[in-house]
């Protein structure tokens, strides 16, 4: 649940804009239950994905494993779309270890870990 060196996330703000009038205001405890569900939920799919599927781009629900994303070539697709969740969720310590695979990634495929591909002068 909290970032895995211990330090637990820091705390969510939960005041928001008003609601539009007609939605109910949920309790402090229904929010707290339902981040808690959403965390499990990500966290549930984020192991599976890389039990199952990593470095493949993406992990098919079904059968848990790689999927056929046509537009997935790019190694570890997923983990990108996943690092904005990390931060959110306060879990730094997992968003550092995979940027820096992804960094490795970069540069076994080529890449001189700047982010930009070897040779290159950024302007392709």
């Amino acid at each position: 649940d909290d970032d895995s060196d211990g330090a637990p996330a820091p705390p969510l703000d939960h005041s928001a804009p008003p609601l539009p009038s007609g939605i109910p205001p949920m309790s402090p405890s229904r929010i707290r239950h339902n981040l808690d569900s959403v965390r499990a939920m990500f966290t549930h799919a984020y192991d599976s994905y890389f039990y199952n599927t990593a470095p493949h781009p993406d992990l098919s629900p079904l059968s848990c494993s790689p999927g056929d994303f046509a537009l997935g070539r790019i190694p570890y697709l997923t983990l990108v779309d996943a690092l904005d969740t990390l931060l959110i969720m306060g879990n730094y310590t997992e968003f550092a270890r995979d940027v820096e695979r992804l960094r490795g990634e970069h540069v076994r495929a080529g890449g001189d870990g700047t982010g930009m591909a070897s040779g290159g002068d950024g302007n392709d």
